[in-house]
């Protein structure tokens, strides 16, 4: 390159700037409108029903329960199961695989929410995080079952272990 650079200039051109239609300063609030709405109605249904004192002294009462698999309408691996456990007595889930006594204990320890029906624990609705999750447990056989030991044995060393009396 011989001589100097220059770069092709044009003259601009003054335009009136026109204002924003008025609707636009309204969307920023509208938008805070609906997501606050979103946000009061999404607490609402997930909110935890009250304690029931008629059953405050009864450790597991499930009604309606049911739990559908996944992508499916009308498959359930646990459909309108109802029982109740007084004091005293002990609970164990029996069946064939598949039906429905490890999703029953998920919904009962509140790893996965029901799709329809109640499990209530001395009167409190189990929901994940609900504070009377700290005295629901499950004993399932596996690598933490000590077969030398009987099963009330079992269940004692569970328990000391967990912390509780």
């Amino acid at each position: 390159l011989d001589g100097p650079l220059t770069v092709p200039t044009a003259p601009a051109v003054e335009t009136a700037a026109a204002a924003l239609p008025w609707w636009t300063w309204g969307l920023p609030a509208a938008a805070l409108v609906i997501a606050a709405a979103l946000l009061i109605t999404a607490r609402r249904r997930t909110a935890t029903p009250a304690p029931d004192p008629e059953l405050a002294d009864v450790p597991l009462q499930i009604t309606g329960l049911s739990k559908k698999y996944a992508k499916s309408v009308d498959r359930y691996a646990v459909r309108e199961l109802s029982f109740r456990v007084e004091k005293g007595q002990v609970l164990g889930l029996l069946g064939p695989n598949g039906a429905g006594k490890t999703t029953t204990l998920r919904m009962l320890m509140g790893l996965i929410t029901p799709d329809e029906g109640e499990i209530r624990v001395f009167g409190q609705a189990i929901r994940p995080g609900a504070p009377v999750l700290s005295r629901v447990g499950a004993f399932v056989e596996g690598a933490g079952f000590l077969p030398h030991l009987s099963g009330r044995a079992n269940l004692d060393l569970y328990w000391q272990a967990t912390g509780r009396p």
